[in-house]
Order: C-alpha cells, then sequence, then structure tokens
C-alpha cells in the first residue's frame, strides 16, 4: 500500500505505474494541511485524508509522477509496494519500507 499525503498549498495531481497491480491514472490529491517553508500553517486545513483519496495498492517497486497545479513543478521518482510519501511547497519526502544494506 502506497500512501501519498499532500501538505503543500497547491492540490496535485499523482499517478503510479501500474507494473504490480491498481490503476495508472491521474489522481487529485486535494491539500489535507498546508505547511509554509518553516512549518507554520499557510492555509486552513482542507480535505480530511482518507483511504480512498490517499491511498494505492501495489505489491513492488513502481514510479511515482507527481504535477504541482499551481506551479506546473513535476516529479518523477521510484517508491516500494508499503512507502508513504509526503508532499510539501517546495520538497517532498519518502517514507521507505524497502529494507537496504548500508
Amino acid at each position: 500500500m502506497v500512501w501519498v499525503s499532500n501538505h503543500s498549498p497547491s492540490t496535485i495531481t499523482v499517478s503510479i505505474t501500474a507494473k504490480t497491480g491498481g490503476s495508472a491514472s491521474n489522481y487529485t490529491i486535494h491539500p489535507a494541511i498546508a505547511l509554509g517553508p518553516g512549518g507554520e500553517p499557510v492555509t486552513s486545513p482542507g480535505s480530511p485524508e482518507s483511504w480512498g483519496s490517499n491511498h494505492w495498492s501495489r505489491s513492488g517497486d513502481e514510479t511515482l509522477h507527481a504535477t504541482y497545479l499551481l506551479s506546473g513543478k513535476e516529479v518523477k521518482f521510484d517508491i516500494h509496494k508499503d512507502d508513504h510519501v509526503t508532499f510539501y511547497t517546495d520538497a517532498y519526502e519518502v517514507y521507505t519500507s524497502k529494507t537496504v544494506s548500508i
């Protein structure tokens, strides 16, 4: 299960490849809470996160593509089946479930 959170002030569209199941369609994720660069709220809370809006079923490695609708900025990166991705105003972070050796 991939979970995508939107903590930016912009609505984003997200698609995840479907090599291991699911749909590769674009989905809109509205801001749950928008945080500025210093972590301060910049808008009132938006749409609460939910299983139907923020969850993708996947069973392996995939590629996530997201577009910030306000700026048109696009990002594309690899994810794993149980990762949690959080988008912010000018950054994103991935809490990976994949075990890596250092």
